[in-house]
C-alpha cells in the first residue's frame, strides 16, 4: 500500500471512529468547511455555473454553526442531521 492510500484508510478510519463515538474535536473545523463551500458558491456564481446542492449544503453547514458546532470537527454535522434541521 502506498502512503497515499494509507493515509486515506487511516482518515476513513479515525471519522468513522469520531462519528460512532460522537467525538467531534476539530481536525478540519466546520466552520472552514462552510467558508469553503460558500467560496466554491461564489465562484460558481461568477462563472455562471449552477451548483444548487452545494449551495443547499452550504446553508446546512451555516445552520449548524448557529447551533454552536462552529469549533467541532465538520463531521460533527453527522449529529446535526441526526437531531433533525427543523430543530435549528
Amino acid at each position: 500500500m502506498n502512503s497515499a492510500a494509507a493515509f486515506t484508510l487511516y482518515q476513513q478510519t479515525t471519522k468513522k471512529a469520531m462519528l460512532e463515538s460522537e467525538n467531534y474535536d476539530a481536525e478540519f473545523p466546520l466552520q472552514w468547511m462552510q467558508k469553503d463551500l460558500h467560496m466554491v458558491a461564489i465562484a460558481a456564481n461568477e462563472a455562471g455555473v449552477a451548483i444548487p446542492v452545494t449551495s443547499t449544503v452550504k446553508e446546512v453547514y451555516r445552520l449548524a454553526m448557529q447551533q454552536g458546532l462552529s469549533q467541532q470537527d465538520f463531521s460533527a454535522i453527522y449529529s446535526f442531521l441526526k437531531q433533525g434541521i427543523s430543530n435549528a
